[in-house]
C-alpha cells in the first residue's frame, strides 16, 4: 500500500468523524417551569416510549424524561431509574444520579395497573412526591457516592417528578454546570445514558461464577433473544449543547 492510499484514508477518517452530526440542545433563557413542559422533545425512544428533552444555560443543565407509558412507569417502580452523564460526549458513566430508586415491593402488570386506577391525577402527584425523596450521587471522578433528599432545601441538585393530565410520568433533574464541567472541561457535548438501576434478575447473579454472568448477559445480545421486557431497555443519547447565541 503506497503512502499516499494511506494518507488518503486517514484524511477520509477524521472528516468522517469531524463531520459527526449530534442533535442539540435547548438554550435555557430563564424559561419558567411551565414554558419548560411547553417545548417539543429532542428525541424518542421508540421502545420505552420515553420522549427526552435537555436544556443548558451557563448555569445549569437540565433535563426532562417523560412517558404516557403505564409499562415503563411500572419498569421504573420496580427497578428504579439510572441517568448517567458524561460531560465529554464519550458514552460513559461518569455522574450518575439514581432516582427514583425502588421499594421492596415489585408490581406485577396487573398489580401495577390497580395501583394506578387508585388515583386521581391530584392524589398520584402526591403519592409521587411521598413515595419518592432520597436519591444517591455517584461521582466516578472523584470516587464518591452520597445520598440526599427532595425535602433538602438550598441542595445543588433539583429532582422533581411530575404528573398531569397530558402526561403520565414526567422527570426533571437540574444540575448545576460547574458539577459536570470541571478543571476547564469544554463545555460543547454530553452523553445521557438512560436504564434502570438494577437488573431484574440482580438476585440470582450472587449464585453465578463470573464466567457465567458474562455469557447470561452475552446471551441478550444474541439475535433473536427475547427482549427482557421486566427491565428498561439501556438509551444512550449524546448532544450538542446550546450556545447563548
Amino acid at each position: 500500500m503506497s503512502k499516499y492510499f494511506l494518507y488518503l484514508i486517514i484524511f477520509c477518517a477524521l472528516q468522517a468523524c469531524s463531520s459527526k452530526q449530534y442533535l442539540q440542545t435547548y438554550w435555557n433563557n430563564d424559561l419558567q417551569q411551565k414554558e419548560f413542559r411547553e417545548i417539543s422533545s429532542i428525541c424518542y425512544h421508540d421502545l420505552e416510549q420515553i420522549s427526552l428533552k435537555v436544556f443548558n444555560n451557563d448555569k445549569y443543565l437540565d433535563l426532562f424524561i417523560e412517558t404516557n407509558s403505564p409499562l415503563t412507569l411500572n419498569k421504573i417502580y420496580n427497578l428504579g431509574l439510572s441517568i448517567w452523564l458524561d460531560p465529554k460526549g464519550n458514552e460513559r458513566n461518569i455522574f450518575g444520579i439514581n432516582f427514583p430508586t425502588p421499594g421492596y415491593d415489585r408490581y406485577s402488570k396487573k398489580e401495577f395497573k390497580s395501583y394506578l386506577t387508585r388515583f386521581s391525577r391530584e392524589q398520584f402527584q402526591e403519592e409521587l412526591m411521598d413515595r419518592f425523596q432520597e436519591y444517591e450521587i455517584i461521582d466516578t471522578k472523584n470516587n464518591e457516592t452520597t445520598t440526599s433528599s427532595t425535602l433538602i432545601e438550598g441542595e445543588n441538585y433539583k429532582l422533581k417528578l411530575r404528573t398531569s393530565p397530558q402526561i403520565l410520568f414526567s422527570y426533571n433533574l437540574r444540575i448545576p454546570m460547574d458539577k459536570l464541567y470541571t478543571d476547564n472541561l469544554p463545555k460543547d457535548k454530553i452523553s445521557i445514558i438512560i436504564s434502570s438501576i438494577y437488573d431484574s434478575e440482580e438476585q440470582y447473579n450472587s449464585a453465578l461464577s463470573s464466567k457465567e454472568y458474562i455469557n447470561k448477559r452475552l446471551n441478550k445480545l444474541k439475535a433473536g433473544f427475547a427482549i427482557d421486557t421486566k427491565e428498561l431497555n439501556e438509551w444512550v443519547v449524546t448532544l450538542k449543547l446550546a450556545n447563548k447565541n
